[in-house]
């Protein structure tokens, strides 16, 4: 496992694994399929983003389902990039894989919440993580 993390797409998983699938994520070819492709790429944790399902963090024993921020979408370019570019921060800085991913899908709520492609800034991701920790809920 020389690959900490790999991020690929719903699309691209469906390409790269030669699938089409209706993505459930507590489904046993989504668990089948992720855990595959994981394997085959040899990395770590395989996080695959759903668009407006959030995402699935797998690992080599377990899978986290992360829920999608609600908010309003006006333009999903950059959601992505966002996401790889938070995550990999995070774990540069010691968190976890399920930490990261969670922040980073935070990072892409925020990005699709503006049009085109507008860097998500470091208050905003601020902001927006206390907002959405338990101490707030």
């Amino acid at each position: 496992e020389n690959i900490t993390l790999f991020k690929p797409n719903r699309k691209e998983v469906e390409r790269a694994m030669g699938v089409k699938f209706d993505l459930q994520l507590d489904s046993q070819n989504t668990k089948s399929v992720v855990h595959k492709l994981r394997e085959r790429l040899g990395c770590k944790h395989l996080l695959l983003t759903l668009g407006e399902q959030g995402m699935l963090l797998c690992d080599s024993d377990s899978e986290s389902i992360i829920p999608t921020n609600a908010r309003e979408i006006y333009d999903t370019t950059g959601a992505g990039d966002s996401v790889i570019a938070v995550v990999t921060i995070a774990l540069a800085t010691g968190a976890i894989a399920k930490d990261a991913a969670i922040i980073g899908n935070i990072a892409a709520g925020i990005e699709v919440s503006k049009f085109g492609t507008i860097p998500v800034t470091h208050n905003e991701l601020l902001t927006a993580v206390k907002l959405s920790s338990p101490a707030n809920e």
